[in-house]
């Protein structure tokens, strides 16, 4: 019939450029910045500008104790992977006694973006750039898109969050936390392909790839602790010869805490056990072998009063399980 090749034609279109507008990054993205360590208090009041999808120039401007900071950055990102890198660029010490008279340490940025069918956000963080620069601690985001954007919106005004990058900080705090609040609760660490019905079905976040990966590999039971308290801290860390081990940690196969790069400076992360279970295992899968394989960490679990210091080692072919059985 005449009208069908027509419809054909655009139903082809349409499946064409759906997928397209929902993977693209192009905008700007808000989040507050928090560091990867326990005890700290500073955080990075940021504005993502990306100009484009593929490789591209931005901008990454963030609000630092009393000052605005703003870089020129350059990105590449991979459609199909949906993986965002920021090239090096120069991001205040968050222990600068002055932002006047500043120390600046070199980062890149790693992000996933994740599209929803009712927000997109752009999971992620920076790190040192350097692998002998270990100042600069991880600082974790979850970015979320302007709202006020939109793919069909050609405005030629440059859009702008003013009520987010302004002279209060705390304004500006609460703004944002209050705009996660409302818009992010559909994105949690646990998300996963089969059960959130918010992910796209054609999109594998990077936890499920690991939490896969995870299952593949043979269990090396190191130890078996007694505890009492259901909420644990936990402190990971190389202690040893600094030789750019990357772990991630799992709780009952769920990734807690995603790849990490291990040094002398301790990552702390506090876990809830399984009430439910006689054991809770806690894995370490190994990212890399580092320069000296296997890969090694030191972990230490604190249980109220008590602590115990583990020596983990995992390779390619096992991870290493710590068994936590719960005293009731």
């Amino acid at each position: 019939m005449p009208f069908m090749r027509p419809l054909i034609v655009f139903i082809i279109f349409c499946i064409i450029t759906s997928p397209t507008k929902a993977q693209s990054v192009k905008g700007s993205w808000y989040a507050v910045g928090h560091i990867q360590m326990d005890g700290n208090t500073e955080n990075y009041l940021t504005e993502l500008i990306l100009k484009g999808d593929s490789n591209s120039k931005g901008e990454f401007n963030y609000y630092f104790r009393d000052s605005l900071f703003k870089n020129k950055i350059n990105y590449s990102y991979n459609k199909k992977t949906r993986l965002l890198i920021i090239h090096k660029f120069p991001v205040i010490y968050y222990r600068s006694q002055s932002t006047k008279k500043a120390v600046m340490c070199d980062v890149i940025g790693t992000f996933e973006l994740r599209v929803a069918k009712t927000e997109s956000v752009l999971n992620g963080s920076i790190t040192s750039a350097s692998a002998y620069n270990f100042l600069m601690p991880v600082i974790n985001y979850r970015m979320l898109k302007d709202p006020e954007q939109s793919t069909n919106n050609k405005s030629k005004n440059k859009v702008s969050r003013p009520e987010i990058l302004v002279d209060s900080f705390s304004k500006s705090t609460a703004a944002i936390d209050n705009f996660e609040t409302k818009n992010t609760r559909a994105f949690t660490q646990n998300d996963s392909l089969e059960t959130s019905k918010f992910v796209e079905k054609n999109i594998i976040p990077l936890a499920v790839i690991t939490e896969k990966a995870f299952k593949n590999r043979k269990k090396d039971y190191e130890k078996i602790l007694e505890v009492d308290n259901s909420t644990i801290k936990l402190e990971v860390y190389d202690n040893g010869i600094i030789d750019y081990d990357s772990v991630s940690i799992l709780l009952n196969g769920k990734l807690i805490l995603p790849k990490t790069m291990l040094t002398h400076h301790s990552v702390k992360i506090t876990i809830e056990l399984d009430k439910t279970l006689e054991f809770n295992e806690l894995g370490m899968f190994a990212e890399n072998l580092g320069l000296i394989p296997p890969n090694t960490a030191a972990l230490i679990i604190r249980d109220g009063n008590k602590k115990y210091e583990v020596i983990l080692n995992s390779d390619f072919n096992k991870n290493a399980i710590i068994q936590l059985k719960l005293n009731k």
